[in-house]
């Protein structure tokens, strides 16, 4: 298949050259976006249609510019969205995150001064535990990183193993907190 010539069909408006061009690599952009991205197949089949999408928009506005192979422009493109989505999905997880941390406070007012008693409470006992467990909880609950984040500056293998580690401890604590009294 010639670019130059599915270039032209797309100009003057005929489809068929993008249908080539789907055929021939959509199964591979599939699988490369599969193998470099955490994403659902139903995420990775809307960016590569989004992709496709996006070429013919480009040659129809003359913004394509034949600088690669075509396999790697179109790349190109789908990594970007796939990047995008991806830090969209982060974002999102860690407004709730947020919301889910703030709302307690708001659901019922006159137990603001009992969780600062408990706040404090929780400080004093975290500066009993060792200094990585400690960061952990500071980095999750009082600078809302994402677990993410906390596994690669924790050195940890990845987000579920952050997750199950902040379990740990929290467990800790609570046990900590019930043998105080």
């Amino acid at each position: 298949m010639r670019i130059q010539k599915v270039i032209k069909e797309l100009q003057q408006g005929q489809m068929a050259g993008l249908a080539k061009l789907q055929r021939a690599y959509w199964k591979r952009m599939f699988r490369t976006l599969r193998s470099q991205f955490s994403l659902n197949e139903m995420e990775l089949e809307d960016i590569v249609a989004n992709t496709f999408i996006a070429f013919y928009e480009n040659v129809v506005n003359n913004n394509y510019q034949e600088e690669a192979s075509i396999f790697n422009y179109l790349m190109l493109i789908a990594k970007r969205k796939a990047i995008n989505l991806v830090n969209e999905k982060k974002r999102h997880r860690e407004k709730h995150e947020e919301i889910a941390y703030t709302i307690p406070q708001f659901l019922d007012p006159g137990q603001h001064e009992l969780a600062k008693d408990q706040a404090m409470q929780v400080k004093l006992l975290m500066e009993q535990l060792p200094e990585d467990e400690a960061r952990l909880l500071t980095l999750f609950y009082f600078h809302r990183w994402g677990m993410d984040d906390i596994a690669r500056e924790l050195g940890l293998k990845n987000a579920d193993s952050a997750k199950d580690k902040k379990r740990r401890i929290i467990r800790k604590l609570q046990q900590m907190l019930v043998n105080k009294d």
